[in-house]
């Protein structure tokens, strides 16, 4: 399985909550997180910072949307290496930019 990780834009663009995305656009994100489900391992970091980004766009009770229910089986999922894996990360507080450098563990 290919490690991924998903940007909260995704599945916020699931939802149909993005108006820059266009109908063609929303289904592709649907498509991909299906795909994340199925066929990849998803990262996330060892922090939580992820799953917090995700909980701040995203409804944890899988609902009403398709990036919802994408966040609620990440949820579910997270301590299941079959499909999550966690990451070190290392955060730089510099020139008031937070930058993530993700070191993923063998």
């Amino acid at each position: 399985m290919t490690a991924v990780v998903m940007d909260t834009n995704v599945a916020v663009a699931a939802n149909g909550k993005a108006p820059q995305a266009g109908a063609r656009c929303v289904l592709t994100c649907v498509d991909m997180l299906l795909q994340m489900r199925e066929r990849h391992t998803v990262l996330l970091d060892s922090l939580g910072l992820m799953l917090e980004e995700y909980r701040r766009n995203l409804s944890p009770s899988g609902q009403p949307g398709p990036g919802d229910a994408f966040f609620k089986w990440l949820w579910d999922n997270q301590g299941n290496p079959e499909h999550c894996r966690q990451v070190l990360i290392v955060v730089d507080r510099t020139n008031n930019r937070v930058q993530l450098n993700l070191t993923v563990q063998p």
